[in-house]
């Protein structure tokens, strides 16, 4: 008797070659680590534009603080051919202190985030701790921009 049935085929998956590419992921999840060469670039990059943020928002706090506090007005009014002068300073005003008080928190504390950004960058070290820093810092600076709206 000969067998004339062939045997069925066999699906055989064969995984896909290994890259270099997929060596190193596999070796990041393995390990749990980073890739270091490809974010530390990132995260220096981050760390200056985040250090000239908080300059720019330093200085601009400190000029309207600067323009609010020497703001002055000086007219006169003429009444039945008397000239009257009027003097006015803004700081006269209760929302007037409240705009120079919010501006000098924001100031303030944009001078400590770039202390801390600053001395973390010189050490080398990521800026932000964890995710939960950043989002605290984030919120820190939303909840300023709002009081100085």
């Amino acid at each position: 008797m000969t067998n004339d049935m062939k045997p069925p085929p066999q699906n055989i998956v064969q995984p896909p070659e290994q890259t270099p590419v997929t060596t190193k992921v596999a070796a990041e999840v393995e390990t749990g680590h980073d890739m270091v060469s490809s974010t530390r670039k990132f995260s220096r990059n981050y760390d200056v534009m985040h250090i000239v943020l908080r300059v720019v928002c330093i200085f601009a706090s400190v000029v309207s603080i600067v323009v609010m506090v020497t703001a002055k007005e000086k007219s006169t009014i003429s009444i039945y051919g008397f000239d009257l002068p009027l003097y006015s300073k803004w700081s006269f005003s209760g929302s007037f202190e409240y705009l120079v008080a919010a501006s000098s928190v924001v100031a303030a504390h944009s001078l400590v985030q770039l202390v801390m950004t600053a001395s973390r960058t010189l050490r080398k070290s990521s800026v932000f701790s964890s995710r939960n820093h950043a989002w605290l810092i984030f919120a820190c600076d939303q909840c300023l921009r709002i009081l100085d709206d």
